[in-house]
């Protein structure tokens, strides 16, 4: 297998569709945690939350790990996937980033007409083979789930954090992860603390 951006695009609509019109906490909450539903959810922080309102992330604490937010995300996929390399996985990579070559038109999403995403699949290394591959393609995806859909990993572009769902067990892993800094964050429970 290979990262390939043939994946049909309504494999994207259970992450995209089914929202009201931006701004709406719905919306917020799906590019934050992806779809509703899931047994559990965490945050896994690339910044610690803000100590006070209106915070800049430029006054942020370091949480004493060296990992990019690729890595970060490796790291909770591996770990939802139980480190098994063969889970064929989709990814939504987001438009705005400036991609190099450019991602190709013809496999975009839309998600609430504020996120614009391009679909692809592939195996976690088939898609950290074609992120290290190119001038610029070393962003995180948007959104990453298996063909299942037994969890979801969310990072939008302006949180502090990606948001995971999915079973029990499977958030208890990062939470018990020794390098990653992971919060439960129980479902209903309200919007996270945010950076200006």
């Amino acid at each position: 297998m290979s990262f390939r951006f043939d994946a049909d695009r309504a494999e994207a609509g259970w992450v995209t569709g089914g929202l009201p019109a931006f701004p709406d906490d719905a919306v917020i909450r799906r590019l934050l945690f992806g779809p509703d539903g899931f047994e559990a959810y965490a945050r896994v922080l690339a910044l610690p939350d803000p100590r006070y309102p209106g915070q800049s992330e430029n006054d942020a604490d370091e949480l004493g790990t060296d990992l990019s937010d690729e890595e970060m995300i490796c790291r909770i996929v591996d770990l939802m996937t139980g480190s098994d390399d063969a889970v064929d996985l989709r990814f939504l990579l987001w438009d705005g980033w400036p991609y190099r070559p450019s991602l190709p038109a013809g496999v975009r999403v839309d998600l609430a007409g504020i996120r614009e995403y391009a679909v692809a699949r592939g195996r976690l290394r088939d898609w950290e083979t074609w992120a290290s591959s190119g001038i610029s393609r070393e962003y995180a995806p948007g959104f990453v789930w298996p063909s299942d859909r037994s969890w979801c990993v969310a990072f939008d572009t302006d949180p502090h954090f990606a948001g995971v769902g999915g079973s029990t067990e499977a958030i208890d892993r990062l939470l018990e992860d020794p390098i990653l800094t992971t919060l439960a964050h129980p479902a209903g429970a309200g919007l996270p603390p945010a950076y200006d």
